[in-house]
């Protein structure tokens, strides 16, 4: 068993590139930044939408078939602030390689998505603080 995870975390929205390709749809960038990073050793890709609040379950769903069918249903966490959209991409999330990770669930607002988690047999990263990552 591997001592350490590696989760490519370069595919997000805050990124001018990505927000943009995730708006128009385009898996150019997406696909170019995923491969990047599994060609870097990365075991897992992040999907991170952003909060996503109008259209994040089809984003997501989008999102998760184009990385599984492109990369051989390569292993995903799934980064929103958006539950809805969370549940939509471990709904269509194939588990052949590995189980989905949320990212992530907190002490607070976010602390339902463990229960998500396992309805879901999926992984999640959990933070202890109640209002995300300290500054310090």
């Amino acid at each position: 068993m591997e001592k350490f995870m590696i989760i490519g975390e370069r595919i997000h929205c805050i990124s001018p590139i990505i927000r943009k390709a995730l708006a128009e749809r385009n898996p150019e960038p997406i696909l170019k930044r995923a491969k990047e990073q599994l060609e870097a050793g990365a075991h897992y890709i992040d999907f991170n939408i952003g909060p996503a609040e109008r259209d994040g379950e089809e984003l997501m769903t989008w999102g998760v078939q184009l990385l599984q069918k492109e990369f051989n249903n390569v292993p995903l966490a799934l980064d929103t602030a958006n539950r809805k959209a969370i549940e939509a991409g471990l709904k269509v999330y194939n588990r052949t390689h590995a189980k989905p990770i949320i990212n992530s669930a907190d002490a607070g607002s976010r602390l339902d998505l463990i229960d998500l988690a396992g309805e879901y047999e999926a992984k999640v990263i959990a933070l202890c603080a109640k209002e995300g990552i300290p500054k310090d």
